[in-house]
């Protein structure tokens, strides 16, 4: 395991972590939820089953899990916002 800022990747380098075949799939971990990356012919897609909001892609393995983690910091903050509001 390889930990490179928020993502947790399973082998090195980060660039060999996915096959290049559509449709191979790999778990990582971002900001703390396991995620999916699948390769889907010249992109990769991430997705999160703890966070069905969460679907980005990206030409790049390391473009796409910098945009999940985005997308995550999203989602949580507008979570914190609406349970924050509830009060």
């Amino acid at each position: 395991m390889r930990t490179a800022g928020p993502f947790t990747l399973p082998v090195e380098p980060a660039a060999e972590a996915l096959p290049a075949v559509p449709g191979s799939e790999l778990g990582v971990t971002v900001r703390g939820y396991e995620v999916v990356v699948r390769a889907c012919g010249d992109t990769v897609r991430v997705t999160c089953p703890e966070l069905p909001q969460l679907s980005v892609s990206d030409a790049t393995l390391i473009g796409a899990l910098a945009l999940a983690e985005d997308a995550i910091a999203a989602i949580l903050a507008d979570e914190f916002e609406r349970t924050d509001q509830a009060h």
